[in-house]
């Protein structure tokens, strides 16, 4: 076959088309076949463009979708931070540049609302070149849940917002409804925590005064009485009465340690089973009375708030026993029941009482009301048992969940 046969020059070229080089062009040497040569390189031209084009809409498909992935990132790593505790502050702040980043803006401003609704600027970023602020310019992303005002984003753009595209736009709305859900998570449990606060000082209040008040009201008696004797001097009835007011202030002394230590006791959160065992330890130590633990739920995870309830049940549970009971043995059980609950039974051979709210120990009155709400907190339920003489049966149940 000759070097200069129009179909081998053809065949060459369109190989060259085939290996993706569509810069090729063919050029037979037999001016013959001119016209067929330009109508082929109009195909080639045209296949290049196709190439090209194709090759740029893959480029912003590409684009694209890292630019959702960043933005599915960003909302992801919002949505998996309401579960941590935040200062408002920085966490509004924290987002500012990406924010910025993902609108386009030219000029970013953070704003801080508090509960009676004023705004305080927190942070600013701008470019060197940012716009003037202008209204129809500024998009404001609002941090907000149902009627509550966390704070706000102003992104300030080169070009009206009605420019931005509609998937950006719902994307910011978006971001700014879950950054609002994590300020209100955040505000909630400090809530939480100042009315946990209040309340446990609420109950050390009344355990302090019902514990005390009896020692108290014999102290202020006794003194009367050795005011009196003062006025008639007999040396052994004013000794005798000083020791009495010794031993009473004694014994007031040793309460108010008592509660101190009860509501200082530390807790190890993560170790329902270790925790138990401290605080029992402490209970043989100071009561003397021998206590029987049996634990079934070795194993079980709790949440951090249902154990702190737990042991604090057991604790007052305990100081009753102590105080009250006269018992000679405890028993403590921890058992897992059907689906999802679990027990805590507690059980003393004490002599037991009269389950009445006219009871005779209004300080163990107060206790038994502490020990329900607690349950109540963790959404469990409390029951107590007793009978005189017969001992006492105090029972727990909470969720694993």
């Amino acid at each position: 076959m000759p070097l200069n046969d129009p179909l081998q020059e053809i065949t060459n070229w369109a190989s060259q088309i085939r290996q993706g080089d569509f810069s090729a062009r063919l050029k037979l040497s037999n001016a013959q076949f001119s016209s067929t040569e330009d109508d082929i390189n109009r195909l080639a031209e045209w296949l290049q463009s196709l190439a090209r084009q194709s090759q740029e809409e893959l480029s912003d498909r590409e684009q694209l979708i890292q630019s959702h992935s960043d933005s599915l990132k960003l909302v992801y790593d919002i949505t998996s931070g309401l579960n941590k505790t935040y200062d408002a502050k920085e966490f509004i702040s924290q987002y500012l540049a990406t924010l910025k980043e993902l609108s386009g803006a030219q000029r970013a401003d953070a704003y801080l609302h508090n509960r009676q609704g004023d705004e305080s600027l927190l942070a600013s970023l701008a470019d060197k070149d940012a716009v003037e602020r202008a209204d129809e310019n500024c998009m404001v992303v609002p941090l907000s849940v149902k009627d509550r005002l966390y704070g706000e984003y102003h992104l300030y753009m080169d070009q009206p917002v009605t420019r931005l595209s509609a998937s950006t736009r719902d994307l910011l709305s978006n971001i700014g409804l879950n950054l609002g859900m994590a300020l209100e998570k955040q505000e909630q449990e400090q809530d939480s925590t100042m009315l946990g606060r209040m309340a446990e000082r609420t109950a050390f209040a009344h355990e302090l005064h019902d514990s005390m008040a009896q020692t108290l009201a014999s102290l202020r008696f006794q003194v009367r009485i050795l005011d009196g004797l003062l006025q008639d001097v007999t040396q052994t009835r004013v000794w005798e009465q000083m020791e009495t007011v010794e031993k009473l202030v004694d014994l007031a002394h040793e309460e108010l340690r008592s509660l101190i230590g009860q509501f200082r006791a530390p807790i190890e959160v993560g170790s329902l089973s270790s925790g138990m065992k401290k605080i029992l330890a402490r209970f043989r130590t100071e009561s003397g009375i021998p206590v029987f633990f049996q634990n079934q739920c070795e194993d079980i995870q709790l949440p951090e708030e249902t154990e702190i309830a737990i042991i604090r049940v057991a604790q007052e549970s305990l100081k009753n026993i102590c105080k009250h009971s006269q018992a000679e043995t405890v028993r403590i059980l921890l058992r897992k029941l059907s689906g999802e609950q679990c027990m805590m039974l507690i059980e003393d051979d004490g002599v037991g009482f009269d389950f009445l709210p006219e009871r005779e120990h209004a300080g163990m009155h107060i206790g038994l009301s502490v020990m329900e709400e607690r349950a109540k907190q963790v959404g469990g339920t409390f029951s107590i048992e007793s009978e005189k003489g017969e001992g006492t049966r105090i029972m727990l149940t909470f969720s694993l969940t």
